[in-house]
């Protein structure tokens, strides 16, 4: 109920701005989230019929029921948190939201998905595991391939961290897919770090009151003299540069896997880390080495949709 609630809340905050992008992203947003809350629902309409109440505290001790749970209930938290294949939404929601929203989307959403994910997962429908924990190897796969893929031929700044957020959803699901506490623990440290750095750099791309809608509208930043510094800082963090943070939480993370002998999942996952510091340096060239990009025509991310 309270991640439904909380789904509610980012409507409102993505439609504060009056705009047809910021309404367009909405219908999309509710669309997916109408879906969700569809598989929710039917998760917990299982449960009821397993037990005989909506408490998970009375769920019975057997595979089966835990497994027909675990599919819808996965498959409606894999869809909040825009892990492919349910992420269709995400680059268009992304796009089209102002600044905030999409801090508020990457941040406080994100994080409460993924909050609930190890709790119900591993928690009540731990019997599930043998599934769900396939499921998740795939999903996390599929996630870290499609959107370091996908950020690499992206040329608006959004649109570049809407298909990152799908990467780093593989990484986070990888973590848990070992199933184990260290994993478990591991993956709400790099969703803590991750998040933040996210946060810093979208806030810092909300104080210029020029919008940054490509990438060659970074160079504005470099007139900053402290703007641009934690831009890049953030930037480089979420690449996984060491020594920063970001580099010993993705390699804690493969340490976890390959602990855990998912040698397949590693090495995506080192693959796709590795792929993903073009995008993100890319960006940090355009902040302090491309010149002011000149002015566009508006061209609408919607019209191929």
């Amino acid at each position: 109920m309270c991640l439904e609630l909380l789904t509610l809340s980012s409507y409102c905050v993505i439609a504060l701005s009056p705009t047809r992008r910021s309404l367009e992203s909405v219908l999309k947003y509710f669309s997916a989230g109408a879906v969700s809350t569809c598989f929710l629902l039917l998760g917990a309409t299982l449960a009821y019929m397993a037990c005989g109440s909506a408490s998970f505290e009375q769920f019975p001790d057997e595979y089966y029921p835990a497994l027909g749970v675990s599919v819808f209930i996965f498959a409606s938290l894999a869809l909040k948190a825009g892990s492919a294949p349910f992420h269709y939404w995400v680059a268009d929601v992304y796009e089209g939201s102002p600044a905030f929203a999409t801090s508020f989307l990457a941040v406080f959403v994100k994080v409460s998905t993924f909050l609930v994910i190890a709790r119900v997962l591993f928690g009540p429908l731990a019997d599930g595991a043998p599934f769900w924990g396939s499921v998740m190897q795939v999903c996390a796969g599929l996630s870290m391939l499609v959107g370091c893929l996908g950020a690499l031929f992206q040329k608006r700044v959004k649109r570049i961290l809407a298909y990152s957020s799908v990467s780093n959803a593989g990484f986070l699901l990888s973590a848990l897919a070992c199933g184990n506490f260290a994993g478990v623990e591991t993956a709400l440290v790099y969703l803590g770090f991750y998040c933040a750095s996210l946060a810093v750099f979208l806030r810092l791309l909300d104080v210029d009151s020029s919008p940054v809608t490509y990438v060659s509208d970074l160079s504005r930043l470099r007139n900053s003299e402290s703007s641009a510094p934690l831009a890049a800082l953030a930037l480089f963090s979420m690449a996984g540069i060491p020594p920063l943070t970001g580099f010993w939480i993705k390699f804690f993370v493969l340490k976890e896997l390959v602990s855990s002998s998912f040698y397949i999942l590693a090495t995506v996952a080192a693959l796709t880390s590795v792929l993903s510091s073009f995008y993100y340096v890319g960006l940090v060239r355009a902040m302090y080495f491309e010149t002011p990009a000149e002015a566009r025509p508006y061209e609408d991310p919607f019209s191929d949709a």
